[in-house]
């Protein structure tokens, strides 16, 4: 009779304390005697405790695909299920920044059943992944409408955000090249925009991306914020960390007047397209009171202060100790941003990033 399978690991790490390992690559020897119940390894051997300490090594070095690895050797215990579950949630968004959504479905289907397991984000990931098949002729001819405006070698084959933002475009868009992700810490983990908003002041005003949101400001036309929304999860996906740290994309609200007035919602249209295209979900944790407290025309305190006042945010269980992206159509100081994550962050969440389709830049600034 051999050895039990549990015994049997890769050469790979350091040896632990009471575990001797050969020169060769084949199965581990304890130094010592080993614990049988029932006929199998006693889960609080060491063996098990080696299992379980790389993965957790593996999940903090940010390889999902290893630790479940090391999971899949590991004997069934609570502890092992909720480890289990968070590397195949990670795995899982790893494989959709590599575009590979029918494995991404897979193993968030293989997430084991758990008190600690957050279901409602996990099943919300897959409805979304299953549905978001609409969303791919959209994408492609995006992408073919750029490609074919642009012939250069330097953005041939690329994502949509690579080829829309490429410098041999005819009326490409103008890349934010001037937000610091720090800008809006401690609050805020990380601070993203895609492209780079003219103010009218600016002596590139008449800018068509700049032109176009201006435009949708006064009324919204949802195949342009259809093509402004994809554009973004493009560089969502493609250029920043997001898809891999999130859990879900949390819109700020517009009031009711202002929603009603402009016909739609500009960064629930934006949170939307990007859940569409690559399966986060969006949760409309920040509520308007219903009342205006001026905060379009104040700045600085008074405008945190007046946002406070205007918003509210509901009690959401399946965020608590979460990541969350809070999506904004436009970054100009961060306050709007800032006092989002702010308010988030009392309200349970654990960790909050901020999403801008624009940032507000000079183009003296950035050339």
């Amino acid at each position: 009779m051999g050895l039990p399978s549990a015994l049997y690991l890769p050469f790979r790490h350091k040896p632990t304390v009471g575990i001797q390992r050969g020169v060769w690559d084949g199965p581990l020897f304890l130094a010592g005697p080993i614990r049988m119940i029932r006929g199998t390894v006693d889960p609080w051997g060491p063996l098990q405790e080696l299992h379980l300490a790389s993965a957790r090594e593996s999940l903090e070095s940010g390889d999902p695909a290893e630790a479940v690895k090391w999971l899949e050797r590991a004997l069934p215990t609570p502890e092992r299920r909720a480890l289990e579950a968070e590397a195949r949630y990670r795995l899982a968004s790893e494989l959709i920044v590599k575009r590979r959504f029918t494995d991404a479905e897979t193993e968030l289907r293989r997430i084991p059943l758990d008190p600690s397991v957050n279901r409602f984000l996990t099943e919300e990931r897959i409805r979304l992944l299953r549905v978001r098949r609409a969303t791919t002729a959209d994408l492609q001819a995006m992408s073919a409408r750029f490609g074919r405006a642009c012939r250069c070698s330097s953005c041939l084959g690329q994502d949509l955000y690579t080829i829309a933002t490429c410098k041999h475009q005819g009326a490409g868009v103008p890349a934010a090249r001037r937000l610091s992700p720090t800008l809006l810490a401690p609050e805020v983990q990380g601070a993203y925009a895609a492209a780079s908003y003219r103010s009218r002041w600016d002596k590139r005003w008449a800018d068509p991306m700049s032109q176009l949101l201006r435009l949708e400001k006064k009324a919204v036309q949802r195949p342009a914020v259809r093509f402004m929304g994809l554009l973004l999860a493009s560089y969502v996906c493609h250029h920043t960390p997001l898809v891999r740290a999130i859990d879900a994309l949390v819109p700020v609200p517009t009031s009711a007047s202002r929603a009603e007035e402009r016909g739609g919602c500009i960064p629930q249209e934006l949170a939307e397209a990007v859940r569409d295209e690559l399966a986060i979900p969006v949760r409309e944790t920040i509520r308007t009171t219903g009342n205006y407290y001026g905060h379009q025309e104040v700045w600085g305190k008074a405008r945190e202060c007046a946002l406070r006042r205007a918003w509210t945010v509901k009690d959401d269980p399946v965020l608590r100790g979460r990541t969350v992206a809070v999506v904004d159509d436009i970054i100009t100081t961060g306050t709007t941003m800032r006092t989002a994550a702010r308010m988030l962050l009392e309200n349970g969440v654990g960790q909050v990033f901020a999403l801008g389709l624009f940032h507000t830049e000079s183009s003296g600034s950035t050339g």
